[in-house]
């Protein structure tokens, strides 16, 4: 493993090759930066970086290392993203990215990053993934200010949170009426009719197996036709979402639920919350748009798996639920807060800043150039079929 190290007022900081697979020492300070990052949800952990690299989805090829005598105070894997561009890792994390960073030696880790990007010129651009703390951009925004470092932060769609109350019937009592009736009508139809309708969970492995595939299948059916298809349609996105969920699942960090009719999966949802921890996600979710003359009761099927889901996080002492960016209507009638994100982008220096930005969105384009032809040259050919 070649590497680049630099010191600066005792803080050692090394730019690592590194392709995702976790030596020992490595593991080592990536599971001792957990212990120190209180509420660190399940994407920090190496495994899903580790399932992700494995399966293609997302491989870093560097790994930056923060210490102070000998221990860790960030680690940043980065993947590239363009000419002298890169990224910290975001494996399907929802509102955040893989940056395990000291919250007592933030602002050294912070500065040793902005070491990296003055002494190494193959580091033009560096984002730290996707931020949702006022804080923690705070402390990126002093480190660039004193290191003279061009530092801009794009604004993101927010992400929505479900406060959360401590029981089920709490958490009814403060939706509007309508949105609580609903809710209510779908449980009171699941309860009279556990042999006609259900929502289960996957536990052992064939059933995750299962129900991973009907969840695979409703995405491609309802999202596969858009450019690029479903985030779940690409082998090497399934492939890792095959493996992350039944370790988060083994580990009493997840669970998968279904809801059925007659046999007819309508619904399926996976959740990831690591127990003790407050904020729950709702990670994936689909429902059957074609099937027809539903009861009543279930003529919103995914809101009646939400229900559930949410019912879920609150029976596991969660106090909020993320569900993500967008749909935003549908999130704020169960509650839901708005949580600013940004994308903060560090160039080594104002000519990186110019250059660097254009030349990787002009690839991007480029590159997608046969994805949006194939695209169209499907829908030319059944039009004409």
């Amino acid at each position: 493993m070649t590497q680049h190290v630099a010191t600066e007022k005792a803080t050692m900081v090394e730019l690592l090759r590194w392709d995702g697979v976790f030596t020992p020492a490595i593991l080592e300070d990536w599971r001792d930066l957990l212990r120190r990052i209180p509420d660190a949800p399940v994407f920090l952990h190496p495994e899903w970086l580790g399932y992700a690299a494995a399966a293609g989805l997302e491989r870093p090829t560097r790994l930056l290392r923060i210490s102070l005598r000998g221990r860790a105070l960030a680690l940043l894997p980065l993947v590239p993203r363009g000419p002298g561009a890169w990224m910290a890792a975001t494996p399907f994390c929802m509102d955040t990215a893989v940056r395990l960073v000291d919250p007592v030696t933030a602002p050294q880790a912070w500065q040793g990053i902005g070491t990296a990007m003055r002494r190494w010129p193959s580091l033009g651009l560096l984002s730290p993934g996707m931020i949702n703390r006022a804080e923690t951009l705070a402390e990126l925004h002093a480190m660039a200010d004193a290191g003279a470092l061009p530092l801009c932060d794009h604004a993101l769609d927010p992400s929505y949170l479900v406060p959360l109350a401590g029981e089920w019937p709490l958490f009814l009592a403060g939706l509007r009426p309508s949105m609580r009736e609903k809710l209510r009508r779908g449980d009171q139809y699941l309860a009279r009719h556990p042999d006609h309708a259900r929502v289960t969970a996957a536990m052992t492995p064939r059933e995750i197996a299962v129900t991973l595939e009907a969840l695979f299948c409703l995405y491609r059916q309802r999202w596969g036709g858009q450019v690029g298809g479903s985030p779940l349609c690409p082998p090497r996105n399934a492939a890792f979402y095959r493996t992350v969920l039944p370790w988060a699942v083994a580990h009493d960090y997840g669970a998968l639920l279904a809801l059925s009719l007659d046999g007819r999966t309508l619904a399926v949802g996976s959740m990831l919350h690591i127990p003790e921890q407050p904020v729950a996600y709702y990670h994936f979710t689909v429902r059957d748009d074609t099937a027809e003359r539903l009861p009543d009761a279930l003529s919103s099927p995914g809101l009646v798996l939400t229900g559930h889901v949410i019912q879920w996080a609150i029976a596991r002492g969660a106090r909020a639920l993320c569900m993500g960016r967008g749909a935003a209507d549908y999130k704020r009638q169960l509650g839901a807060d708005g949580r600013p994100l940004w994308q903060p982008v560090l160039a080594r220096s104002p000519l990186a800043g110019a250059l660097l930005p254009p030349l990787g969105e002009g690839l991007h384009i480029l590159a997608r150039l046969p994805v949006h032809l194939r695209h169209h040259l499907r829908r030319v050919s059944r039009r004409a079929a």
